[in-house]
């Protein structure tokens, strides 16, 4: 049985159709990001987002994509726990998992946005944010006044590809 490693069915067919949230742009903060900084980086795009979805449903599940493929169910989390996981860096890391490249991934039940982040045992971490360009153009804003350092592939679906071996 062939299948593909993504956290769930639903973003699994989205993202091998390239439709929301894989159909537009995806902000990228990787290479080196300290554990500060990925605090930083999480804390001020899950403000921003639940800014404009906070109404939403949310869900959380551990992405395995990198690591080896495994699949297993995501669970309702609410917006205001998931922003406790931003309360300071020994939360953040408790928000993770123990294994290797294995991503906490948050996305709504409308399927608008896609944020995953990682931390790794010495505090390197990495994060990406699927979502329309008019939140991610927002989320950059942000955290270059912040001085982290980002860029936006112009395409989710190709940088899931190379990724995640489409």
């Amino acid at each position: 049985m062939h299948y593909h490693p993504i956290v769930n069915t639903d973003l699994a067919n989205r993202w091998q159709r390239g439709t929301l949230p894989f159909d537009g742009p995806v902000l990228v903060v990787g290479d080196g990001l300290t554990e500060k900084a990925l605090l930083v980086t999480v804390r001020a795009a899950l403000g921003l987002l639940r800014d404009a979805h906070g109404t939403r449903d949310l869900y959380v599940n551990e992405d395995w994509h990198d690591h080896d493929g495994f699949v297993q169910p995501e669970r309702a989390v609410s917006w205001t726990e998931a922003q406790s996981w931003t309360i300071d860096v020994e939360r953040l890391r408790r928000s993770c998992s123990d294994d290797w490249l294995v991503h906490t991934l948050l996305y709504p039940d409308d399927f608008a946005f896609c944020l995953r982040y990682w931390l790794d045992d010495e505090g390197d971490g990495w994060f990406d944010l699927c979502a329309n360009r008019g939140m991610l153009e927002k989320v950059a804003s942000s955290l270059q006044a912040k001085g982290i350092a980002l860029r936006i592939e112009p395409s989710a679906k190709e940088y899931l590809d190379r990724r995640w071996g489409g």
